[in-house]
């Protein structure tokens, strides 16, 4: 499959332009945020809450640097005008701000495949289903040739899946990061791929397959 098949269409998403360029994203530059701002913040569970300026911050107990590093991709999404952070069910979540496209070119016909988030409670845990189209597969794979880090992934993601809880972009951005590019391209076969995880993660591994 060529991966360049839908390079030149206005569709691709802006904020890839942030992911390719990695020194324009630091944890730093969190603090641009609001962070530490004394007004009213709305918390949620697994330690992220919604600051007074609308933003992420993690508060919980993990020290993880990805976190915190995922937590900023996000809200760079948000600079971008490109999403919006809500709380539904006790969870920070993730809105998708809708893009304008081009009248002469369909989502459906230029991202082959869905971009969602959904998930179901097995026996070894709660099992987590991210889904990305072909077009936002791409982009995480450019991305990750570029050298992007965990922020670049998560920023990327943010404008994916659908009310993706703020957690499982986090974990799902590191996910890819340990899994690396070529298993990500070997199992995207036109119509974007799907992942897989189990938290907590007593039973079972992380999976990425074709959709």
């Amino acid at each position: 499959m060529e991966r360049d098949e839908f390079a030149d269409e206005a569709s691709r998403r802006k904020v890839l332009r942030a992911a390719t360029g990695i020194s324009g994203l630091s944890v730093a530059s969190l603090f641009a945020t609001g962070v530490g701002s004394a007004q009213t913040t709305r918390s949620g569970s697994e330690g992220y809450v919604i600051n007074g300026d609308g933003y992420i911050e993690y508060n919980g107990e993990k020290d993880e640097e990805y976190i915190q590093e995922a937590v900023e991709g996000m809200n760079e999404s948000k600079r971008n005008g490109e999403v919006d952070f809500t709380i539904e069910d006790g969870q920070v979540v993730t809105q998708p701000q809708p893009q304008q496209q081009p009248l002469s070119v369909t989502t459906a016909d230029a991202c082959p495949g869905v971009s969602s988030y959904s998930n179901s409670v097995q026996w070894n845990g709660v099992k987590h289903t991210i889904k990305l189209d072909h077009c936002l597969t791409n982009d995480v794979i450019d991305a990750m040739l570029a050298g992007a880090g965990i922020a670049q992934v998560a920023a990327l993601l943010t404008g994916g899946p659908v009310n993706a809880p703020a957690f499982i972009i986090s974990e799902c951005a590191a996910i890819l990061l340990a899994t690396g590019w070529q298993i990500l391209d070997n199992n995207a076969e036109g119509e974007g791929v799907e992942i897989v995880f189990f938290l907590p993660n007593a039973i079972g591994v992380p999976g990425i397959d074709p959709q």
